[in-house]
């Protein structure tokens, strides 16, 4: 049984989608990978923080600057991100 993939390699990542998590909103926006490290998270629709509320470096922060960081390496190694399609 063959299985399908859908892989990319993390030096190939532009953007990063972010889906509101809030029941009454469920915006989505999408963020540069550049501009996720840059801070202010919150929900541009209904201001809905991302956010846990203690904490110097948040998630997203932490997330943004790992990608970056993978990303300027990329001569000495790539990341490549595999996603199974559970599909039958």
């Amino acid at each position: 049984m063959s299985r399908r993939l859908l892989a990319f390699l993390l030096s190939e990542l532009d953007t990063i989608r972010l889906i509101c998590q809030n029941p009454a909103c469920n915006g989505i926006a999408e963020f540069a990978t550049t501009k996720l490290a840059l801070g202010n998270h919150q929900c541009r629709f209904c201001g809905f923080s991302f956010m846990p509320p203690t904490g110097t470096m948040t998630p997203l922060d932490v997330l943004g600057k790992a990608i970056l960081a993978v990303q300027g390496i990329k001569d000495r190694v790539e990341v490549e991100l595999i996603i199974p399609d559970k599909a039958p």
